[in-house]
């Protein structure tokens, strides 16, 4: 079998903890890199996200990891949001949904936020929080509970034709500030979250900073599956 590298792109730009930032987008490695294999077929997949941001982020762990006879491309479509207690369950049936529509392989993507002594609460409701309630509504929430621990969990679910759909998750643990006070923002969740290792809250951090704080697990295992299965 005789393989051929093709790539559309190459961007480069060194960063300390991320591929890619918000800030400066122009921080991708042979972006849309292809790998192309005699004799085997090209597969299309599509990564369900209105997001460019988070599409230009896919394409460059793709790149990275050298996926072979893939074709990447953004469905720039929304899908039916579900009420569910978990990120999973929403991801997981985003994919399936947009992969009897396509007729095709598709990744969706979905987050949640859970605080422990709240039982886990927002949980996949990050936006509806954001929406109703400030950051001193949820330290009022967390009044005489010692436990201040929560975290971001994020999900990729991978949902192919005649296949079983595959879910990856990252987990990214902080804590709840202890302070009796937080000037409010549109951004609540950002404002209350404060990552393992830092001493800020997101809301308080720079690009650069927040970039530190996540790391790419759960793409790595996603491209990993793609790449052994193709």
């Amino acid at each position: 079998m005789t393989c051929i590298l093709h790539s559309r792109v190459y961007v480069a730009q060194l960063h300390s903890c991320r591929p890619l930032s918000s800030a400066n987008p122009i921080n991708i490695v042979n972006t849309s890199l292809e790998v192309f294999c005699y004799n085997q077929p090209v597969r299309t997949i599509s990564y369900i996200t209105t997001n460019s941001y988070k599409f230009t982020l896919a394409e460059s762990y793709f790149a990275k990891h050298r996926v072979k006879n893939v074709n990447l491309l953004q469905g720039g479509f929304e899908t039916p949001e579900i009420q569910a207690s978990t990120s999973q369950e929403v991801a997981v049936y985003s994919a399936e949904w947009a992969r009897d529509k396509l007729g095709q392989s598709v990744i969706c993507s979905d987050v949640s936020f859970k605080i422990n002594a709240l039982t886990g609460f927002p949980g996949p409701y990050i936006k509806y929080i954001n929406q109703w309630l400030s950051p001193n509504d949820i330290l009022n929430l967390l009044k005489n509970k010692t436990d201040r621990s929560a975290s971001f969990i994020d999900t990729l679910a991978y949902a192919a034709p005649g296949e079983k759909t595959q879910i990856f998750t990252m987990e990214t643990p902080g804590t709840i500030p202890s302070s009796e006070y937080l000037e409010n923002t549109e951004w609540t969740i950002d404002a209350v979250f404060m990552p393992e290792g830092f001493d800020k809250t997101l809301v308080n951090m720079s690009e650069k900073e927040r970039d530190c704080v996540w790391d790419d697990a759960a793409w790595t295992e996603l491209v990993s599956y793609i790449n052994k299965t193709g």
